[in-house]
């Protein structure tokens, strides 16, 4: 059934968005793992990864946290790149440099609580990311709370992993989550987010995991990409 659901969606979101933005077509697929090519193909053509200037994909380059900060503002925004412009010129992090091509995204990031620093006031934003920091990005997306849920302090990976399998975020991603995320395995986990994990809806501080008892719960896709199964 999740297979199903996921072609149907894939096929919904691609019909869809061809006439806004090119089917997700790479110089170098031939080198994409056959497992990640749906979720490259999504990705791309909801415009949250995209090739670099000569066409290519990378499949197996590592993502920086700036590329990650950048990736969660367009899924945020429904596709939509604006450069985050809005959200220049403030200081969030002293190692952000003012006009750096990602220093609206992880500003945007880390008013949400989306994204958090390394300790001492830095980012770190060329740092690799890992499948687990991944994770805790779109769980936040998705509405999850960090504070409630455990995210920061001690153990903060460890509740993330609980409620990302649990969501479905890791299904078919195959590295140790500790360890830097490629950027076909990333494609994985972002699918798998949007096409599977459900907004979280809280009442007070508990989070209500009963799907019938929520009005109108709806996947991450289909709150910041209206997608649908048909």
């Amino acid at each position: 059934m999740r297979t199903l659901k996921k072609v149907l969606a894939l096929t919904v979101a691609l019909a869809t968005l061809f006439s806004l933005t090119a089917f997700a077509a790479f110089t170098d697929e031939e080198s994409i793992n056959e497992n990640y090519v749906d979720a490259v193909n999504l990705l791309g053509a909801l415009n949250v990864m995209t090739g670099d200037t000569e066409g290519t994909f990378r499949p197996n380059d590592t993502i920086s946290r700036a590329e990650a900060a950048k990736m969660i503002y367009v899924i945020r925004n429904g596709g939509n790149d604006d450069k985050a412009a809005g959200w220049t010129g403030m200081t969030t992090f002293s190692d952000i440099t003012p006009g750096i091509w990602y220093e609206g995204y992880v500003n945007y990031c880390a008013s949400l609580g989306i994204i958090a620093g390394v300790g001492g006031g830095k980012f770190n934003p060329s740092g690799a990311v890992t499948g687990v920091e991944l994770a805790k990005m779109m769980l936040v997306v998705a509405d999850y709370k960090p504070d409630i849920e455990g995210y920061t302090g001690a153990g903060w990976n460890l509740n993330v992993i609980r409620d990302a399998q649990s969501a479905g975020m890791f299904d078919g991603y195959s590295l140790a989550y500790s360890a830097a995320a490629t950027r076909e395995q990333a494609a994985q986990l972002f699918s798998n987010a949007i096409l599977d994990a459900t907004m979280a809806v809280y009442i007070g501080d508990t989070r209500v995991d009963n799907s019938n008892l929520v009005s109108g719960n709806t996947t991450v896709g289909g709150k910041y990409f209206s997608l649908h199964v048909a």
